[in-house]
């Protein structure tokens, strides 16, 4: 799961073991709250996957709001929007310095290695 800085182009990501849920979202986006600041909104762009707008997500928004962080969901059908899109692409295919790992450990160490963005 990962965002992107529009104004800086950093990417903050976290790796989620097994299928991705509501929670997990709940739990990312939450930290991205709690760096956010009141006097200049952070907006998270999101898709509508149904992690990102299930109600465990939608129960916490106001509270979000309150902290800086606002959530805006993007038009169906238009990943062009997202630039994340932009960055999995990049890692994927130009950062990595190989294409096949053994485990999970090594995939770590690959995008560790890619300089890529930064675990939260």
């Amino acid at each position: 799961m990962g965002c992107v800085d529009y104004i800086s182009g950093e990417v903050q990501y976290r790796e989620i073991e097994g299928n991705t849920s509501g929670q997990d979202t709940k739990n990312f986006i939450q930290t991205l709250a709690e760096q956010a600041d009141p006097a200049c909104p952070t907006i998270v762009f999101a898709d509508r996957a149904s992690i990102h707008t299930c109600n465990v997500v939608f129960a916490e928004k106001e509270n979000w709001k309150k902290c800086g962080l606002i959530v805006v969901y993007l038009p169906p059908y238009s990943p062009e929007l997202n630039p994340m899109e932009g960055k999995w692409r990049q890692l994927k295919y130009n950062d990595l310095p190989e294409r096949h790992f053994e485990n999970k450990e090594d995939l770590r160490r690959g995008v560790g290695g890619a300089n890529w963005g930064v675990a939260v």
